[in-house]
């Protein structure tokens, strides 16, 4: 079973690479509709995690858990 201390930690092993991904998307704006280069950044990160990724029309994916 899962406790608080562990998603805790868990949690805070993630904190930089969160503010790192939230700060390169916020520093590299795009138009909406428009957002290739964040979507392909983002599918990226999501191929890391081996998660499958179904492609949708325009930008935008269905990542399964």
């Amino acid at each position: 079973m899962i406790n608080n201390d562990l998603i805790i930690e868990k949690v805070n092993n993630l904190e930089e690479y969160l503010y790192t991904t939230r700060g390169y998307l916020h520093e590299n704006p795009e138009v909406t509709g428009h957002e290739y280069e964040t979507s392909k950044f983002l599918k990226a990160e999501v191929e890391k995690l081996g998660l499958p990724i179904e492609e949708v029309p325009g930008t935008g994916f269905i990542a399964t858990l």
